[in-house]
């Protein structure tokens, strides 16, 4: 069974948490005649009770009543909070647009977290025209004040988008926001270094950043260093270690590392071998849509592997794993029109298939290469060719596929 970890640097834009006064009050009948009065500070402060239930139940109306008697009078705070209101629909429909005018009266303050969640509008078209440019220009604001948030959405601009991208720019402010213990600055601070993006690549410190951020519970971060232990990258390779961080990842219902436990259990690495185990955690992983869970479930319902052999289900998960482009679903797809299994028998389908799997730039298919050797030696799809079948057997045997390595005396 093959496997391919790979970690991208694609993650939601962040909002601003609540704004919230270091000494803010809880609810009192002094803090609520103040606020009648007309006293902004306690205004803001009533709103945020309303909010949390601090003192009273929570109450999201009133929370807005009492943000918007305060933002009314310039109040950058409750400008800044009644547009998360906004954003989150709570006391009031949501509106994305109001919650850009509120921002935007706040921001204009220089108010961070007003800042922070402008630039977030700006990056996914919420509320207002979709710009970029804008969406830098507001993150900066905030990521200047220090803002954390501000600071790992930047980071995440420079890194993603490519008119933008600047990998060295990224990796600057993942760091300043990592510095600050913020989870997903971390995770992106690991996948730079372990890439080498932006910084020389270095296993050591992907690692540091990973387990800082695993240790915080970010899902994405206990998948990577699972990883990093099962490879023996930048640190002593432990499959048990590489278990124990798939098992937190997967309980969180990360598709990656609820793939990769799949994938132990599987294999037996970490953990007693146990199909019936891997079937579970590869259904949950490919319920998620990831290809290469689909792909390797589509096997264990063709091989009768942990499940009992379905062959119309297996052609299912094989048809979705290669429509999204995965090679190792290329090539079992291709077998079953090689072999007639559940479908009609189409060699040209499959040599099709194979061929598309077998010469993928990125992740070619070992499987692929032997099962095309194959057709070169029959002419099946495809005219008798000596020289392909044994070119392509080679291939296979150096992709180490064990039944090519076998034929070419590998094993």
């Amino acid at each position: 069974m093959e496997i391919k970890n790979k970690i991208v640097i694609i993650l939601a834009a962040v909002f601003s948490v609540l704004s919230v006064k270091t000494m803010a009050q809880n609810y009192s009948q002094a803090l609520l005649d103040k606020a009648m009065a007309g006293n902004e500070d306690a205004q803001f402060d009533l709103g945020y009770c309303y909010d949390k239930g601090l003192g009273v139940p929570q109450d999201y109306s009133k929370a807005v009543y009492w943000y918007q008697k305060a933002a009314y009078q310039g109040y950058a705070a409750a400008q800044s909070n009644l547009g998360l209101c906004y954003v989150k629909g709570h006391g009031v429909s949501q509106d994305y647009s109001k919650a850009v005018s509120w921002f935007h009266k706040s921001a204009n303050q220089g108010y961070s977290p007003a800042q922070s969640n402008l630039g977030m509008c700006y990056e996914n078209g919420l509320g207002i025209s979709q710009d970029y440019s804008k969406a830098i220009y507001w993150y900066e604001k905030s990521a200047n004040q220090g803002s954390a948030t501000a600071q790992f959405n930047l980071g995440r601009c420079y890194a993603n988008h490519a008119d933008y991208k600047d990998y060295s720019k990224a990796v600057y402010w993942f760091q300043k926001s990592a510095d600050q213990g913020y989870a997903a600055a971390q995770y992106c601070l690991g996948v730079c270094y372990e890439k080498g993006r932006g910084v020389y690549r270095d296993y050591v410190k992907a690692v540091y950043w990973y387990q800082k951020s695993a240790d915080q519970g970010y899902a994405d971060a206990q998948n990577n260093i699972g990883v990093c232990y099962n490879l023996g990258h930048g640190i002593s390779l432990d499959y048990t270690k590489a278990v124990y961080w798939y098992q937190k990842s997967a309980s969180q219902g990360n598709a990656l590392g609820q793939f990769n436990l799949g994938w132990c259990y599987y294999n037996g690495h970490g953990v007693s071998k146990d199909y019936s185990k891997a079937v579970y955690w590869y259904q949950k992983s490919a319920d998620q849509g990831l290809s290469t869970a689909q792909s390797n479930l589509g096997e264990c319902y063709y091989r009768g592997n942990g499940v009992q052999l379905d062959l119309m289900k297996a052609y299912e998960y094989l048809l979705k794993a290669s429509e999204a482009g995965n090679m190792f679903g290329k090539a079992l797809l291709g077998e079953m029109y090689y072999r007639g299994d559940y479908v009609s028998r189409d060699y040209n389908k499959a040599f099709q298939l194979f061929h598309e799997a077998a010469t993928d730039k990125n992740l070619p298919s070992a499987h692929a290469m032997r099962m095309l050797s194959a057709c070169y030696r029959y002419g099946l799809g495809t005219k008798i060719d000596a020289e392909k079948e044994k070119y392509w057997m080679e291939e296979a045997a150096k992709h180490k596929d064990d039944k090519a390595m076998m034929i070419a005396g590998m094993k």
